[in-house]
C-alpha cells in the first residue's frame, strides 16, 4: 500500500506582489495556471480523461470547462481574484480528501501488526506529516499530532 500524494503537487509558492503587498495581473494569471494545472493531473491520476477532468474542476470551482482549458494551455487573458480564491480552495479540498484516505490507509497498516511492511509506514507518516503541515500552513491552523 503507498499514498498517493506527490509531493511536487502539494506545494505552494509564496504569492509575488508588488512593493505595496498586491497582487499583479499576471501573478494571478501565473497562480491561477499553476493551480488548475495541478487540479487537472490530480483528475487525470484519478482515471478521468483530460476533457472530464477539466470538466470536473470548472464544476467545483464555477466556471466553464473552457476557462480552465485556456488557463492549463497558458492563453489567459485576464484572471479574476475569485478564480484564484477558488481554484486555490479546491486544491485544498483535494489535498484534504487525499489525507484523509492515506490516514485511513496507515490505519489499515496499524493492524496488520509485524506484517506491515515498516518502510511503507515510515513513507506514509511522512507523507501526512507533510500534507499536515501545507494544510496547516495555508489554513492558518496547527498541525495535527
Amino acid at each position: 500500500m503507498s499514498g498517493r500524494f506527490i509531493h511536487a503537487e502539494w506545494t505552494f509558492h509564496p504569492e509575488q506582489k508588488d512593493d505595496e503587498g498586491a497582487m499583479n495581473a499576471v501573478t494571478y494569471g501565473e497562480k491561477a495556471q499553476e493551480l488548475a494545472r495541478k487540479l487537472q493531473v490530480r483528475e487525470t491520476r484519478k482515471g478521468f480523461d483530460v476533457t472530464d477532468a477539466r470538466k470536473n474542476i470548472a464544476d467545483e470551482v464555477g466556471c466553464a470547462p473552457g476557462t480552465i482549458e485556456t488557463l492549463v494551455r497558458g492563453r489567459r487573458k485576464s484572471i479574476g481574484g475569485w478564480l484564484v480564491d477558488r481554484l486555490r480552495a479546491a486544491l485544498l479540498s483535494e489535498i484534504r480528501r487525499e489525507l484523509k484516505a492515506l490516514i485511513h490507509e496507515y490505519e489499515v497498516l496499524q493492524h496488520l501488526g509485524e506484517d506491515a511492511d515498516p518502510t511503507a509506514k515510515r513513507k506514509m507518516e511522512e507523507c501526512i506529516r507533510e500534507a499536515q503541515e501545507i494544510l496547516s500552513e495555508e489554513e492558518g491552523t496547527p498541525p495535527l499530532a
